[in-house]
């Protein structure tokens, strides 16, 4: 009687192989063999052709309507949509795609995804961009009007497309629209200082993304009192409509789950009793993952049934792409995984209520941290050294120069960094000064003088009394920023551990740009 040791089947007239296996299991073995070795292929091909790319030459030009190519990116992957991704045996091959052809960028503006950017060849969507700071260039770019060309790098079947991005130009951002960034971050920490641990979160799971013709089919909330969960409220509601095809495979929640569920004037009467009369007249803060989202069902489902709200929210959503900026991602589960945050059953409402509360007390006390060591950082400085740091700061920025990664160290000299040193300047001497190569020719009107030993053989000493003195060496401050800020964006898109020793050492210096207004 032969039995396989897979398997443990048994019998008189089963066939056993020399290897010990049944024919069933022997046909799955050589089933699994095949496929890994089909895997392998697929990894070395891929690499062969990420490898060809990096080495080809380029496939946009150095300048576009007279805009020099500033940022370029040879190999970078993008999500090949379903009905090309191999389903029905059809690639972005098979139907005519080649490395060199032009492709277009069109950026939406989607709830679900507000910067999402569709990639398009010959008028059709192919793949959309997975990438979150590539996709938030291509908004600046565009927003700005200027270049950006998009060029088929590499194809592949099975969900397989490189493509090559050029940015050309930089754009110039206004005093408005910082501002209006600024008012908007101190308004934040401003409402995260003010409910001292105190807020609600909540979330909805919908039968559509339609707030006027859709209905909510479960809502819950919870409260946080002093950063900890004290109390939970969730009901189901039994809905005017069916369940969309769409938010049903997001929430999973079936038409026969919402019999015998409270009606929606039930449900929103005991909604709006938990959070309170506070939070239903915006003195209470109210938390959500895309908040514009939720906000938007609550309010439209608390009127019909006779309240009138107006929810302070505030957006876990954009508060991770502020605080993670390189995540990529910014879903509830990733930024919750990113963050160790245990998430027991996603796209349910009480669970994710729950973690959208957790996100919100990391990201709020990282904003607050940041906060504190801006306000420590400028309170160090002499009025001197804040208008020095102003002063460069924004000749940087007008000049067109990525600042992102700019920041000053303070001690006894005040030291420009990009992650390495840009140049030094002694504001706090007898007669402040700042350190510039010997052969730099000035206006006679300046006085100078040879820099000590310590400081540098091949450099001098040039003398000046306010920030506006060194208007003269515009010109070489920028250059000198320039060229290392070059090498700095690109350890930077290399990743970690570049990225995090970047940020441990940004994070010990203050930085104009990024402290409140």
């Amino acid at each position: 009687m032969g039995i396989c040791k897979k398997c443990g089947r048994k019998g008189l007239f089963l066939l056993i192989g020399r290897d010990g296996l049944c024919g069933n299991c022997r046909k799955t073995y050589r089933e699994t063999e095949t496929t890994i070795r089909k895997i392998d292929r697929q990894i070395e091909q891929l690499d062969k052709e990420r490898d060809s790319v990096l080495s080809a030459p380029d496939l946009t030009p150095q300048e576009v309507d007279g805009h020099i190519r500033s940022y370029h990116y040879k190999d970078v992957n993008v999500w090949v949509n379903w009905q090309y991704g191999g389903v029905y045996g059809k690639s972005c091959a098979s139907i005519g795609m080649r490395r060199g052809d032009l492709v277009e960028l069109v950026p939406h503006r989607r709830k679900d995804d507000p910067e999402q950017v569709s990639v398009r060849w010959n008028g059709v969507e192919i793949a959309n961009m997975k990438t979150g700071r590539m996709r938030g260039m291509v908004q600046q770019w565009y927003a700005a009007k200027l270049p950006v060309r998009c060029v088929v790098s590499a194809v592949g079947g099975e969900q397989k497309l490189l493509l090559e991005f050029a940015f050309y130009g930089r754009p110039k951002f206004g005093n408005k629209q910082k501002s209006a960034q600024s008012k908007i971050n101190s308004d934040l920490l401003e409402r995260i200082e003010k409910c001292n641990g105190h807020f609600v979160s909540f979330d909805v799971e919908t039968t559509g993304f339609d707030r006027d013709n859709d209905r909510i089919v479960e809502i819950s909330a919870v409260r946080f009192i002093n950063w900890i969960p004290t109390d939970t409220f969730t009901t189901l509601i039994c809905a005017e409509r069916e369940i969309s095809a769409a938010a049903f495979s997001v929430n999973g929640i079936k038409r026969e789950a919402l019999i015998g569920a409270p009606n929606e004037k039930e449900a929103m009467n005991a909604f709006a009793c938990f959070i309170g009369h506070d939070a239903i007249e915006g003195n209470l803060l109210m938390v959500a993952h895309n908040a514009p989202f939720d906000k938007s069902f609550v309010e439209n489902a608390l009127q019909r049934n006779g309240i009138f709200a107006e929810l302070q929210c505030a957006d876990t959503l954009q508060m991770s792409r502020s605080v993670l900026p390189d995540l990529g991602k910014y879903t509830l589960s990733v930024v919750a995984g990113f963050l160790h945050i245990e998430q027991q059953q996603a796209h349910r409402a009480a669970n994710d209520a729950l973690v959208c509360g957790e996100i919100f007390v990391k990201l709020a006390q990282t904003l607050l941290d940041r906060k504190a060591v801006s306000r420590r950082q400028k309170k160090d400085l002499s009025p001197l050294e804040k208008e020095l740091c102003d002063w460069i700061c924004n000749t940087l920025q007008n000049a067109g120069c990525e600042t992102e990664h700019l920041s000053f160290n303070v001690s006894t000299y005040l030291s420009v960094n990009c992650w390495h040193l840009v140049f030094r300047l002694k504001p706090r001497a007898k007669k402040p000064y700042i350190l510039i190569p010997m052969d730099l020719p000035l206006p006679p009107e300046f006085e100078t003088a040879s820099a000590t030993k310590s400081e540098g053989e091949n450099l001098k000493r040039m003398f000046f009394t306010s920030a506006q003195d060194l208007s003269v060496l515009s010109d070489w401050i920028i250059e000198q920023y320039a060229s290392i800020s070059v090498q700095t964006s690109h350890y930077w898109r290399m990743g970690n551990p570049y990225r995090r020793e970047i940020q441990s050492i940004q994070e010990g210096q203050y930085r104009p740009h990024m402290c409140e207004k």
